[in-house]
């Protein structure tokens, strides 16, 4: 299949120094957005997984594949930035027209520093950025809180957690931080243990749910045992071993298309109960894994505004996310880091 009618060849969008992104252009960008989808969609619509099983590489032009198959990766990447016109003139006119179709499209981009964690304040539980330069990705957490972190994932949280508190803590005790696509939980307990925030763990995947209660009585079990020993240096790295926002409730809730806001209001609810069933003391000093019998909801509870927050959002999670945060009168806020796009249905 060749390619449809080529797009007009539209204003570049505004360079990074130029002023930010203002509403009138914000809409231009989306109607630029519209027509490079609805132009182009054979080829939006590939998934990269399946390259091969669905031949995509047979689809494209023969002249694109030529001048492809002919490039050198240092003219690959100079075709794949988005900042400027390529400038190698070995490509077919229909092919610049969809680099420059794209790039008209794009928002301004900046680079953001990596150190968000550290440069970013809430509390004064952040370092500062000289003292947290370099540190490696294990190390940005309280040691009670790698447990069964893996690096990868030490980062992401420890620069999206200090975002989400300076969303939420300005908002009030009476809101919810709900983290939706949670797996075991890390996000909110870091944001629980170290922040004070509220919050319970939503995943449709039950034995990720149940790994993340075992995960959390461990957790419990270290931040006890280290405030006993060393109760300052715990106070003093801002960790709270009974956790201000109480204990991160975890539950069970698959969000797509068709989940609405009552069904999320009740897993929320769930997940609710699930904590406070988690956070009554247990015998000989035992923490309580699965959940038991729990107190009734305060009345508070019932008072709860939703921050929904998200990390990895893939594919169709983040606009059914969207989606929740429209109908139900509790969302207050959503923060959603999306990925695999492609996945989108």
């Amino acid at each position: 299949m060749g390619p449809r009618p080529l797009l007009p060849m539209f204003t570049p969008a505004p360079a990074p120094g130029d002023p930010g992104v203002t509403p009138e252009l914000a809409a231009v960008l989306v109607e630029r957005q519209l027509a490079l989808l609805k132009t182009y969609r054979w080829l939006v619509d590939v998934r990269t997984a399946n390259f091969y099983t669905d031949r995509v590489w047979e689809r494209l032009p023969s002249s694109w594949r030529e001048a492809l198959d002919a490039s050198t990766l240092d003219e690959l990447a100079d075709l794949a930035d988005l900042a400027r016109a390529p400038r190698a003139s070995c490509w077919p006119l229909s092919l610049l027209a969809f680099n420059a179709a794209c790039r008209a499209a794009s928002l301004p981009r900046t680079h953001a520093e990596m150190d968000t964690a550290a440069r970013i304040r809430v509390g004064g539980g952040e370092r500062g950025g000289a003292k947290g330069a370099g540190t490696r990705p294990l190390a940005l957490l309280p040691p009670a809180l790698r447990y069964g972190v893996r690096p990868k994932k030490a980062h992401e949280v420890s620069s999206l957690a200090p975002i989400i508190a300076q969303l939420v803590l300005p908002l009030g005790v009476k809101h919810l931080v709900v983290d939706l696509g949670a797996g075991q939980g890390h996000l909110s307990t870091l944001l629980s243990r170290k922040y004070g925030l509220r919050c319970v763990a939503l995943d449709a995947d039950a034995e990720l749910v149940q790994t993340g209660r075992a995960r959390a009585h461990t957790t419990q079990k270290m931040l006890d045992r280290a405030e006993r020993s060393d109760g300052a240096r715990a106070t003093a790295a801002g960790v709270r071993s009974g956790g201000a926002g109480g204990a991160v409730g975890l539950g069970t809730c698959l969000i797509s298309g068709t989940t609405d806001a009552a069904a999320l209001e009740a897993a929320v609810a769930r997940a609710l109960a699930d904590g406070r069933a988690r956070a009554r003391p247990q015998p000989h000093g035992r923490g309580n894994v699965g959940p038991t019998a729990p107190p009734e909801p305060s009345e508070s509870e019932a008072e709860l505004e939703y921050v929904l927050v998200g990390l990895h959002t893939c594919g169709d999670l983040a606009p059914a996310c969207l989606r929740l945060a429209r109908q139900s009168l509790k969302v207050r806020a959503v923060l959603l880091v999306g990925c695999c796009y492609q996945r989108c249905s």
